[in-house]
C-alpha cells in the first residue's frame, strides 16, 4: 500500500503543478492520496496494494499493477504465488469494466510468477512486451536492437555501468531485473567453478569483524548442526574461514561454537532462531559464561527482528549465492565438506546444515558492511590459551608460533622490497584459513 500511495501522490502532485497545461485539476473535496478525483470529470485514481479492498470500485479506463512480487523470496514461494494469482483473479480483474485495460509491470523472478501464469493461461488476451537493459542474444527484445546495445534511460546508465551491475548482482538477479527472463531455482545453485575461481589462499589478514553462525540440530542423531565462521574483509567481501559442523547435541554445539568464537577472536555468535530462539540464545549465553572468553562475545538470533521468514531456503540464500558467483563471498583455504555440500545442494532439496550456517554468516556480515555510518571494532587480542586449542576445520594446517614469527618477518621483508606480502610462501603457510593466525601474527 505504501508504494502505491507514494506513486499516487506523485501523480496527484504532477496534476496540481501542471493544471494549466493539462486542462483539469484535482477535486479539492476528494484529494486523499489513496483516492483522488478530477474536478468536473468522472475520472480519478484509486491506489493500494494487491491485498487492498476494492469492493464498490470499478475500473473504467486503466488498471496498472506494478511489481506485485517484492523479490526472489516471494517468487519462490508456491503459496505466495497462488495467493497473488487468486487475489488478481477474484479481487482485481472483476473490477474491470468493458473496454478497460490492465497493465502488469513485473520483475520476472520465476517462470510461474503472475505474468507467467497469465501468459500461460490466456496469452491471446495479453500483449507481452520485454525491453532488456542490454539487448542479449536469445532474449526477447521488443526494441529489436542488435545484441549488446544498452537501453537509453534517463539515469544515464551506459554499457559499462550495466556490465558492472551484471558482475555484482549475480546471474539470476541480472536475468530477472535487467533482462526480463525468469528462472526457477532448480538444479545446482552454487557452482564449483565459482568457489575455485574466487577462493582465498588464507583468511583476511585484517578482518573488520568475525562471526560464528549456527544452524542448530537438537538431537545430535539426525541432521548435523552447521557451525561456520565468516570474516568481513576491509573491501566489504565476506570470507568463510572455518567449518566445525557435526552431529551434536544442543549443549555440545553451543560449547563448540563458543570455542570457535574464542579461537578466532569472533565478536558475536549468531544462531538461526526460527523455532526456538529464546532457548538457543540461552544455551549459547551459558556456554559463553562457562568458558569465560577473553573478548566480549555478543549472542543474537537470525533473522533479525523485523525480517519475516519469507520463501524457502533457496530464496533466503540468494544473496550469498549471488556473492559466491561474483566473488563477494569466498571460501578461504580448503573447507572440502562445505564446498561439497554447496555444490551438491539443489533447489528442491533440503539445504545442508553447514550451507545454512554459511548463509547466516554471510547475511550478518554483508548487512553490517552495507549499513551506512556503522563503526566496526576489531576483536580484542586473543588470550594465550588459544594457542593450545584443538579446533578442527580451520583449514589444511595449524601454524605454530615459529611459523607465525616467520610469516611476520616475511611480511616486513616483502613490504621493504615493495612486493606483495600475501604472495610469500611463509605468509600463506602461517595464515592459512585461520583468522586466529592473523591476529596472533600481529601480536608477535
Amino acid at each position: 500500500d505504501q508504494l502505491a500511495e507514494e506513486h499516487s501522490g506523485q501523480a496527484r502532485r504532477l496534476v496540481a503543478e501542471n493544471k494549466q497545461l493539462l486542462g483539469f485539476e484535482v477535486d479539492s473535496s476528494k484529494s486523499a492520496v489513496d483516492r483522488w478525483l478530477v474536478a468536473g470529470h468522472r475520472g480519478g485514481v484509486l491506489a493500494g496494494g494487491m491485498a487492498s479492498p476494492a469492493t464498490g470500485f470499478g475500473v473504467s479506463s486503466l488498471m496498472v499493477i506494478d511489481d506485485p512480487i517484492k523479490g526472489a523470496a516471494e517468487a519462490d514461494s508456491p503459496a505466495h504465488r497462488r495467493r497473488l494469482l487468486s487475489a488478481f483473479r477474484s479481487d482485481l480483474l472483476t473490477r474491470l469494466h468493458p473496454g478497460a485495460s490492465c497493465v502488469v509491470i513485473s520483475t520476472r523472478w520465476h517462470t510461474e510468477d503472475l505474468p507467467g501464469s497469465l501468459l500461460d493461461e490466456g496469452g491471446e488476451q495479453w500483449q507481452h512486451i520485454n525491453v532488456p537493459a542490454v539487448s542479449t542474444a536469445g532474449v526477447r527484445d521488443d526494441l529489436c536492437r542488435e545484441p549488446g546495445r544498452p537501453v537509453v534511460n534517463p539515469l544515464g546508465y551506459d554499457a559499462s555501468d550495466f556490465e558492472r551491475i551484471r558482475t555484482s548482482v549475480g546471474s539470476r538477479a541480472w536475468a530477472a531485473s535487467y533482462l526480463g527472463t525468469p528462472s526457477s531455482p532448480e538444479g545446482a545453485l552454487i557452482m564449483a567453478e565459482w568457489i575455485d575461481a574466487h577462493r582465498l589462499p588464507a583468511a583476511p589478514s585484517r578482518p573488520m569483524r568475525i562471526v560464528v553462525a549456527i544452524d542448530p540440530a537438537d538431537s545430535g542423531h539426525g541432521d548435523q548442526t552447521g557451525i561456520v565462521a565468516g570474516a568481513l574483509a576491509p573491501d566489504g567481501s565476506v570470507a568463510l574461514i572455518a567449518d566445525v559442523s557435526a552431529h551434536l547435541t544442543s549443549d555440545a554445539w553451543a560449547n563448540r561454537a563458543v570455542e570457535l568464537a574464542i579461537t578466532l577472536g569472533a565478536s558475536s555468535v549468531v544462531v538461526e532462531g526460527f523455532s526456538a530462539a529464546t532457548t538457543y540464545s540461552r544455551l549459547i549465553t551459558e556456554a559463553v559464561r562457562a568458558q569465560k572468553p577473553p573478548q566480549h562475545i555478543a549472542v543474537s538470533t537470525w533473522p533479525p527482528k523485523g525480517r519475516s521468514r519469507v520463501g524457502d531456503a533457496a530464496s533466503r540464500s540468494q544473496g550469498m549465492i549471488a556473492a559466491m558467483e561474483n566473488g563477494k563471498c569466498r571460501i578461504a583455504g580448503h573447507l572440502p565438506t562445505l564446498k561439497s555440500d554447496m555444490v551438491g545442494w539443489q533447489g528442491h532439496q533440503h539445504q545442508p546444515d553447514r550451507v545454512a550456517a554459511a548463509v547466516i554468516a554471510f547475511d550478518v556480515l554483508d548487512d553490517g558492511a552495507n549499513r551506512q555510518g556503522m563503526t566496526i571494532a576489531a576483536p580484542i587480542a586473543l588470550h594465550d590459551r588459544t594457542l593450545g586449542r584443538n579446533v578442527s576445520g580451520l583449514g589444511s594446517g595449524r601454524p605454530g608460533v615459529d611459523a607465525l614469527v616467520a610469516a611476520q618477518a616475511a611480511r616486513k621483508k616483502a613490504a621493504a622490497a615493495g612486493t606483495d606480502p600475501d604472495a610469500e610462501p611463509e605468509v600463506q603457510k602461517a595464515a592459512r584459513v585461520s583468522s586466529m593466525a592473523a591476529y596472533l601474527s600481529r601480536r608477535l
